[in-house]
Formats: C-alpha cells, structure tokens, sequence
C-alpha cells in the first residue's frame, strides 16, 4: 500500500460515502476533497489528520500526506520536455561530467534498499540540473556521454514512480529510450528495455515482460552487460509464471552465463549492477514456479544469507516465495507463518508495488477440497491483514492456480 498516492487512498477508504458525506464528517469542503481525490491539490496536515479521523484510517493518510509531492504537475512535465529538447538541439557541455555520472550512480546504489519517496525528490532535482547541463554541451563524445547518463536517471525515476503506482512512470521510461537512443550507446538502452521490463512484469503482463527483456539482450547481440544480466532471468522468470518450463530454463541458462562474465566491479548492489545475491534470488524464484521446491529452497536460503537484513524488498520476496513452495509441498500452516513473517515487519511506506504484487498472486491462489480450503484461507487472511492488501494493484491474470496443482491434487 506504501505505492499509493493520497488521493487514490483517500478514494478506495471513502468506499460508499458521497463527498458530501465526508465532507460533514471531515468538516471540510466535498470540491477541496474533490480536488484531492484529482490531485489538484496537496493536503495540508490538518485536513489529512481530519480526513484520516473520519474514515478511521489508523494514521495511514497522514503518513501519505508527510511524503514529498512532487511526481506530478508542471514539474516533470517541463523537466522532460526540457531534456528533450536539448537532445534534439545536441548542446551540452564538458563540465562537471563526472560528477553527473557519480550523482546518477549514487542514486542507482541508494534505490536498491532506500525507501522510494525519501530519495525521488532529489532524483527530479538531479534530473532538472542534468537538463541545464545537457543544454550547455557542444561536444559531441560528450553529449553522447550526458545523454546515456541521463537515460539512466531517467530510467530510475520512472521505476521509482511505479513502485508508487504513478502512471506517469510511463513517460519517463520513453523518456530514457529516447536518452538512450541519442547517445548510440547498446548498452545503456539494454538497461533501460530491462527495467520497463520489469514494469510489465510487476504489472501482471508476463508476456509483454517477455518481449521487453528479449529485446534488451537483442541490443546488445547477447553480450555479457547489466542490461542482459537483469534481462536474462527476468524472461526466465516470466516463462515459468506461464509455465513455459523449457524457455524458463534456457533463459535462466543464458542468465547465468551473462552473470559469469560480469567484471567484479559490476556485482554490486545496485540498479546499475547486479550481485550474486539477487542472481541466487532470480534463481530460486524461477524454480518456485517451476515447483522444484527442494532446489529453489536451497538457493532460497543462500538468497537470505547474501541479503543484508536491513534489506526491506528483496527478503520479503524471498520469504514469500518460501510461503509459495510450503503450499506446494502441502503444508498451508508454515505457508501461512513464513507469510505473515514477511509482510508483518513491514510499514506501509515499505509494501510497495512488487511486495504487494507477489503477495496478491498469493492470495488469488485457488484450491479445492475442504481441509486445504479452510487452510489457503486462513493464509489469505492473513496476508491481507498483513499486506494490507488493497484494489490498487489488479490480481495479474497469469494463472496462479497452476502453482498449485500438486497441493491441491492431493486434497
């Protein structure tokens, strides 16, 4: 729920109530909520505190209306017409060209584990002085250079916009395309392919996800880079959710040959690399959904081990696989513990869209007979208690049920 804005929160809590109705009970005008609702406007403290009374939202509004505003409006809009246009005028300049490519990188590593509305606001700052900058350069290496890093910082805004679930996320992954294109760089429009990649796939599309990831290796001929290295399994990831066991393996194969070739220096922890630990968590999530349970145990454990506890994304993942293959092998009362302990620890700031997305798969499971029924929904309770799981995000429509065929065959 943390991917929400306050204005769709304050829609989905006001359910049934007319805005008249809210606007007694919050004693405030129905046009000014309204207008939040739209996003026409911020709220101020004391109406989110009035609001958050009225609808018994437990605090969850005024924790929404302390984040920084700041991912719509005239703001990104001038910032990516503005970076645009300068790409086409190709001016930039020499200056302080390292030291973009150190600020870019910086936020590459602080995505990884900070949470998304503390560090965006300085991204979009980044990103407006990166536009002037653009602006100044006549040299034509160097514009090529600025441009690659500006499609970098593109694409990490437009990811961090839809972990909030903000469509705008969208045009910001254009935006890094086109970055990408003007500085002729293979490499860096894998990367960027690879993380609108990953959007497909957190958003329930496996197939889209598929042709995206394809693409980014298809840039650069298959070559060992970061771009393939995210790429490579997430296709293989999206094979085995539509169970498609053959390409799932062949793709996991070319993801760890990539990943083998990686210089040291580029298994970090960061957007901008990608560590033994999030391979091994790729790994055991593709044979979570391939139902080799024993195995993506193994790598689930070595993935724990790597993580550092502090970690608040890649861990509940893990966990929640763990759930996925406690429920395969039959045993919904631990399923439901290793659940509950992934999502429990977490506040709402911190169950964003890819937390929330593999639980919903989870609750969505389907099974038959009485015993496992009544059991799949005491997990299912306690994943929405624990989740706080909401409409905002639409059960993907991949077949979840068939993770489960031999759990629920033996019921």
């Amino acid at each position: 729920m943390g991917s929400e804005h306050f204005g769709h929160a304050l829609r989905r809590l006001r359910g049934d109530h007319s805005l008249r109705d809210l606007a007694q009970l919050a004693n405030c005008g129905k046009t000014h909520i309204s207008d939040l609702e739209h996003g026409r406007r911020n709220p101020s403290e004391a109406v989110a505190a009035a609001l958050d009374d009225a609808l018994e939202a437990g605090g969850y509004l005024r924790e929404l209306a302390a984040m920084p505003s700041c991912t719509g409006g005239q703001l990104m809009t001038d910032l990516r017409a503005g970076l645009l246009d300068a790409i086409a005028d190709g001016l930039m300049t020499k200056a302080s060209l390292e030291e973009w490519v150190h600020t870019v990188a910086h936020y590459g590593r602080m995505i990884r584990y900070a949470r998304t509305w503390e560090i965006l606001p300085g991204m979009l700052t980044a990103f407006a002085d990166l536009a002037k900058a653009v602006r100044a350069c006549h040299s034509g290496p160097e514009r090529k250079r600025l441009s690659q890093t500006a499609a970098k910082l593109a694409g990490l805004i437009s990811f961090t916009l839809f972990k909030r679930g903000d469509p705008a996320a969208g045009e910001w992954s254009r935006l890094g395309l086109s970055a990408a294109r003007a500085a002729e760089h293979p490499f860096t429009m894998a990367w960027v392919l690879a993380q609108h990649s990953y959007q497909h796939y957190y958003s329930g599309d496996a197939s889209s996800a598929i042709q995206e990831a394809a693409l980014a290796q298809e840039t650069v001929d298959g070559r060992p880079c970061i771009g393939s290295a995210w790429a490579a399994p997430l296709e293989a990831r999206a094979h085995a959710l539509l169970g498609d066991r053959g390409k799932a393996i062949a793709a996991l194969q070319r993801a760890e040959r990539v990943f083998s070739h990686l210089e040291p220096e580029e298994r970090t922890e960061s957007a901008f690399g990608y560590s033994e630990a999030v391979m091994t968590f790729h790994a055991g999530n593709i044979w979570t959904y391939l139902h080799e349970t024993s195995r993506a145990w193994s790598l689930q454990q070595r993935a724990l081990e790597l993580l550092p506890q502090s970690d608040r994304r890649d861990r509940p993942l893990v966990q929640l696989d763990r759930a996925t293959c406690l429920l395969q092998d039959g045993d919904a009362d631990e399923a439901t513990a290793a659940a509950t302990s992934a999502l429990a620890p977490l506040s709402p700031v911190h169950r964003e869209r890819l937390i929330t997305f593999r639980a919903r798969l989870l609750v969505s499971t389907r099974v038959t007979g009485s015993h496992t029924a009544r059991q799949l929904g005491m997990l299912q309770d306690a994943l929405k208690h624990s989740a706080q799981l909401t409409a905002t995000h639409p059960i993907p429509q991949c077949g979840a049920e068939r993770f489960f065929t031999p759990f629920t065959s033996r019921a």
